[in-house]
């Protein structure tokens, strides 16, 4: 799965520090901060992330 952060940088590491404690959802690379095309004061991250089966767990990739 691909996910775009669009916020501060603050904001951004944030963010993917609470999303890497989600034990149903595995980041598997975090790019970035890029500059936003829209607004100067904040940038884009991307993250890939694998989903994972609670119960099984095991990664799930459609």
């Amino acid at each position: 799965m691909k996910i775009r952060l669009i916020g501060t940088t603050d904001q951004c590491d944030t963010l993917v520090a609470t999303l890497r404690t989600l034990p149903t959802l595995a980041i598997t690379d975090v790019s970035g901060p890029y500059p936003s095309r829209r607004n100067p004061d904040q940038f884009r991250v991307y993250l890939d992330a694998d989903l994972i089966d609670a119960a099984a767990q095991r990664r799930w990739r459609p």
